[in-house]
């Protein structure tokens, strides 16, 4: 935990941290890592099928409010950016689960030359792994389920192209 948040402490580009808003109040990063980057909720809204459609663009757990975390990310990406104040947005997919380029932490580590073709990239460090129940089904999903962190990656590719989905009158 020390060495991260050394790590934290040199970075110079913005950083979001998860956190999760429940009945129990909002689950957090330790206290070290929140001297260094900023917070977003992850939380998605379950549609009664069984689909991730939605999100809440910010949620209030007693006095704080916390923006979701790819519009928390864009906002420190394009902090002239207009972003709808609305309650609930409906998410732009643009892929399939597993379209997103994964690269195992371990992987860049050991190879400089990757974390070289980086450079003024966005990238999203989240879990994968099927036993973390974060994978969720979506529009996309053809019965294969998308991870959270891929999910707020199409989430925040919604914000950088523009993209809006509205309901039909």
């Amino acid at each position: 935990d020390l060495l991260l948040e050394e790590v934290l402490s040199r970075t110079s580009y913005p950083l979001v941290l998860p956190a999760e808003v429940s009945l129990g109040g909002i689950r957090k990063p330790l206290e070290g890592f929140l001297k260094y980057a900023s917070l977003g909720h992850v939380n998605l809204i379950l549609d009664p099928d069984g689909i991730i459609r939605k999100f809440p663009p910010r949620l209030k757990e007693d006095k704080e409010t916390l923006r979701a975390f790819a519009l928390e990310l864009f906002e420190k990406i394009s902090p002239d950016s207009e972003i709808s104040k609305e309650e609930i947005l409906r998410i732009a997919y643009s892929q399939q689960p597993g379209s997103t380029r994964r690269i195992p932490l371990a992987r860049l580590a050991e190879d400089t030359r990757l974390v070289e073709n980086l450079k003024n990239k966005i990238i999203l460090i989240g879990a994968t792994a099927a036993d973390l129940h974060d994978a969720q089904l979506t529009p996309f999903s053809r019965g294969a389920e998308m991870p959270g962190v891929e999910i707020q990656a199409n989430i925040l590719n919604m914000f950088l192209k523009g993209y809006r989905l509205e309901e039909l009158a």
